[in-house]
């Protein structure tokens, strides 16, 4: 490698290590990270800032693909929650991991007893037989939110379905300007939100408003779903 690409490498290499986590604007590890990967015979050790240490077991034959270090690896897709009753740590329960070196090589990370998004979509998708599209995460400040669901636009007879983390939460509410409100508490883990739509009215796709109220903030989302997929959305527990 010349002094120029070398030069290049350098200058994009945090955005290669940490630009890919799409669930929030800000990078859930800060904006530099430390980062020691400890390898042993049966597990990687990674060290990241001053969270709980994260131990990820080799499969057979995963070892010698598994980045040996920071400047190998891209960490994506990082969930952070609230370590039980320590309301100031901040515990990675699950995460992306490729190596830059062998990039079709890739990781996934989850600490035992959380639901990740992965999890969630691939459950509800196997139930309704259809996909699930995440547009965006949206963070909010409380567990406990009321959700309203709507007609935002003209009213053209669609009819859906709510879920809450694979959960039928509204079930077949025909859209209308007086909306369905229901309540939902987020989990430790993953929390996705998805319409289903039961039918596409006279205007498709069957789109609804959905307002997020968690006490302190309303917000308002748009979802989109037709006979083959579901418009879904992430909810996020702020850390501020």
């Amino acid at each position: 490698m010349n002094y120029r690409y070398g030069c290049l490498f350098l200058s994009l290499f945090p955005f290669l290590l940490f630009g890919q986590c799409y669930r929030s604007k800000k990078n859930p590890l800060g904006d530099n990270p430390r980062i020691e990967i400890t390898m042993t015979p049966e597990k990687a050790i990674v060290q990241i800032n001053d969270f709980p240490v994260v131990e990820y077991y080799f499969a057979p034959g995963e070892k010698e693909d598994f980045p040996a270090t920071a400047y190998d690896a891209i960490f994506s897709d990082v969930r952070l929650v609230t370590a039980e009753g320590e309301s100031s740590t901040q515990v990675i329960v699950s995460m992306t991991i490729r190596n830059l070196k062998k990039i079709s090589k890739t990781f996934y990370y989850k600490r035992e007893g959380f639901d990740t998004t992965w999890d969630i979509v691939a459950g509800l998708e196997k139930e309704i037989q259809r996909e699930v599209v995440l547009s965006e995460a949206v963070e909010v400040h409380a567990t406990h939110l009321m959700i309203s669901v709507w007609d935002n636009q003209d009213i053209d007879g669609d009819s859906v379905s709510v879920f809450f983390n694979g959960r039928r939460v509204l079930e077949k509410f025909a859209l209308s300007k007086h909306p369905g409100i229901f309540e939902v508490t987020l989990s430790k883990g993953a929390n996705v939100l998805t319409l289903f739509a039961h039918n596409l009215g006279v205007n498709p796709p069957n789109t609804a408003a959905i307002a997020i109220d968690d006490g302190m903030a309303r917000q308002t989302r748009v979802l989109s779903s037709n006979l083959h997929k579901c418009g879904a959305i992430e909810l996020l527990l702020s850390r501020e």
